[in-house]
């Protein structure tokens, strides 16, 4: 009895990928252990799954659901780590949500982390880690990390000055933030 919990108890976390999310008919895939470019929009959602230990990566479809654990009481937590590029410094938590498992389209304990309030998400060069984790009963933790790598569009010619104090023609100090230049047209 204790070797059949064992087996259906969540042993690892899987994160949904394109054709399922359209069969499910939801927007969420990302290019994970891929790139992109800067100002990337991101997928409506990211949809995760916990899987029993009994089950392989191999052994069945991705939404059969005998394979993803249905357990109301779980939560899984997405943190998203932004490292930049070039410097020795640690990963930036940027955001970081908690979710219940739900159901759509009749397949029990999807995690739906939605992302269209998540604009500020790939806006700047460097890693970004995913990380997706959940606590079980037996205290254990389980987590899946993927990343993906954002270069600098190469349309823009982007600076972001920290703080700027200048004075106007009124005297008022002036702080100017996060501006862009977009490459000169030269016409001849």
């Amino acid at each position: 009895m204790l070797k059949k919990k064992k087996e259906k108890a969540p042993a690892w976390i899987e994160v949904i990928r394109n054709s399922e999310c359209h069969a499910l008919g939801i927007e969420g895939d990302l290019p994970f252990e891929g790139a992109v470019m800067a100002g990337y929009e991101p997928p409506h959602s990211i949809i995760a799954i916990m899987r029993p230990g009994n089950c392989t990566p191999c052994s069945t479809g991705l939404l059969d659901q005998k394979h993803i654990v249905k357990n109301d009481e779980l939560e899984m937590v997405m943190e998203v780590r932004h490292l930049p590029t070039g410097k020795d410094c640690p990963a930036k938590l940027i955001d970081k949500r908690v979710k219940k498992p739900s159901s759509h389209s009749d397949i029990n304990g999807l995690y739906i982390f939605p992302l269209r309030d998540a604009s500020y998400i790939f806006t700047k060069s460097g890693i970004y880690q995913f990380i997706f984790s959940g606590r079980c009963r037996d205290s254990n933790v389980i987590q899946h990390e993927t990343t993906i790598t954002v270069y600098p569009d190469s349309n823009s010619r982007c600076c972001q000055i920290v703080t700027v104090a200048d004075c106007s023609a009124d005297n008022a100090p002036v702080d100017i933030r996060n501006f862009c230049l977009r490459p000169a047209s030269w016409t001849y």
